[in-house]
C-alpha cells in the first residue's frame, strides 16, 4: 500500500525505527479467499530504511487459514475466523516484530490481520494504533470491522468525514483524530515528453490515475467518453492504473478508438509527466477514503472531475479544486469534463486551489501527525482508567 510505504520512509527519515509487517509483496490479491487464505513466501529485506518482514504460518498453522474464508461471513462463526487467524498469523508476527513502541495497523476488520496486530500489540502493551481506509458501501462498515475499530487506541482518519462515520459507528470520538495522508511531491513532471511518449499531439488529455475497477469509475469514465466527444472530438482519454474488473462487451469497443490510450505499468516518472500534461484528472469512484490521487493532480495545478461523496465534497467540493458530477451517470460525468474543457479560466483557478490544498499535506507534516497520535494513544495505555478496549 502506498500510503503505508511513504509513511514508513518518512518517519524514518525523521530518525525512527520502522518495521513493516505485511503478508503479500508478490502481487495484488483481488479476492477475499485469496486474500485471507493464500501466502507469500516469508521474506526479510531493506526498503530504503525500513525492514520489511513478510510473514507466512508454518506447519498446521498454514491448514488454519483455509476455513476462515467461510468463517468469518457469519456473526455466528466470526469468532471462530478470528481465532483461527490468530493462531495461524500471530506466531509469525511475533517473530517479525519481537518488540515495538507501537503498532499500527492499516486495513480494515474483515481482514483479520488487524486482529492479530492487535493482539500482539496488547502482549506487548503497547498502543494499537489504526489507519483503515474505509470505503463506506464498499468495504470496512461492517460489524466485524467494527469490533476492530473499538479496540484501537486510537485512529487515524484522513477527513472529519471519516471521523463521523466512526463516531457514528459507536467509536468513541475521543479515539479518532483526523490526520490525512502526506501527498509526496515528485516533481513538476514534463507534459512534453508524455505527449511525445504517448503519442497525445496537442490534444486536450483527460486522465484516469486508479485501479481499472468498476467501483473506481473505470467503466463510467469510459462510457462518458463518446458524450465527450460529441462536443470535442479531439479530447484523448488516457487510464493509469492496473488492471482489476473486466470491460463489458461495450466498454471493450470503446476501448478500440485510437482516442483512448492505455499505456500500461508506468513508472513514477511516467506518471508525473502525464499528471503534467493532462488538462484535467477525472477518476469517478463510488468510494474513498480520502482521494490522493485528487491531490497529486492538484500539486500539478490540475482541476480535478470526481463524485459527490463525502470525503470528496470537503477534499475537493469545499477547496474549489474541481467539480463533483451531479450524479454518478456518463452523462453528468461527460458534462462535468465539458465544463472544464469549455472554460480555460475555470480550469486554471481551481488548479490553483487544488494547489494550495495539496501543499497543506506535506509528508513531513503527516508524518508529524502521526507521530503525536503514537505519544496519545501511549499515554492512553499508562492511564490508569484507560485499560485496553474489549
Amino acid at each position: 500500500m502506498i500510503y503505508a510505504r511513504d509513511l514508513a520512509q518518512e518517519l524514518v527519515r525523521q530518525g525512527h525505527e520502522v518495521t513493516v509487517a505485511t503478508r503479500f509483496t508478490s502481487r495484488l490479491r483481488t479476492s477475499t479467499w485469496e486474500s485471507l487464505s493464500e501466502v507469500d513466501p516469508e521474506a526479510a529485506y531493506d526498503e530504503d530504511g525500513v525492514q520489511v518482514r513478510v510473514l507466512c504460518p508454518r506447519g498446521l498453522r498454514r491448514l488454519a487459514l483455509l476455513p476462515v474464508c467461510r468463517l468469518h461471513w457469519y456473526s455466528s462463526t466470526d469468532r471462530a475466523a478470528i481465532a483461527l487467524f490468530r493462531y495461524a498469523l500471530l506466531p509469525a508476527l511475533r517473530r517479525a516484530v519481537p518488540a515495538c513502541d507501537v503498532i499500527h495497523f492499516n486495513g480494515v476488520g474483515r481482514e483479520l490481520f488487524g486482529y492479530a496486530a492487535q493482539a500482539l500489540a496488547h502482549e506487548q502493551g503497547v498502543p494499537f494504533i489504526m489507519t483503515t481506509h474505509v470505503h463506506p458501501g464498499t468495504w470496512g462498515d461492517s460489524p466485524l470491522d467494527f469490533r476492530l475499530y473499538c479496540k484501537a487506541d486510537r485512529i487515524l482518519a484522513h477527513t472529519e468525514w471519516e471521523k463521523a462515520f466512526y463516531v457514528a459507528g459507536g467509536v468513541p470520538a475521543s479515539r479518532v483524530e483526523v490526520v490525512g495522508i502526506g501527498v509526496p511531491n515528485l516533481g513538476a513532471g514534463d507534459g512534453l515528453r508524455a505527449r511525445e511518449k504517448h503519442g497525445l499531439g496537442d490534444h486536450p488529455i483527460v486522465l484516469f490515475v486508479a485501479r481499472k475497477a468498476h467501483y473506481k469509475g473505470y467503466g463510467l469514465l469510459l462510457e462518458s467518453a463518446p458524450i465527450v466527444w460529441e462536443s470535442f472530438p479531439e479530447v484523448r482519454f488516457v487510464f493509469v492504473g492496473p488492471d482489476q474488473d473486466e470491460p463489458t462487451a461495450s466498454q471493450r469497443r470503446l476501448l478500440e478508438d485510437a482516442r483512448i490510450i492505455e499505456p500500461g505499468p508506468i513508472s513514477n516518472d511516467d506518471r508525473e509527466d502525464l499528471y503534467a500534461a493532462c488538462t484535467l484528472l477525472c477518476v469517478p469512484s463510488q468510494a474513498e477514503s480520502f482521494g490522493l490521487i485528487y491531490l497529486e493532480a492538484g500539486l500539478h495545478g490540475k482541476p480535478v472531475v470526481a463524485l459527490d461523496i463525502g470525503p470528496l465534497r470537503e477534499l475537493i467540493g469545499a477547496s474549489g479544486s474541481g467539480i463533483l458530477a451531479e450524479s454518478s451517470t456518463p452523462a453528468a460525468v461527460a458534462a462535468a469534463i465539458m465544463r472544464l474543457l469549455s472554460s480555460a479560466s475555470l480550469a486554471a483557478a481551481m488548479g490553483a486551489a487544488g494547489r494550495q490544498k495539496a501543499r497543506a499535506y506535506s509528508p513531513e507534516a503527516i508524518a508529524q501527525r502521526v507521530v503525536s497520535q503514537y505519544v496519545a494513544g501511549r499515554e492512553r495505555c499508562r492511564a490508569k482508567d484507560g485499560g485496553w478496549a474489549t
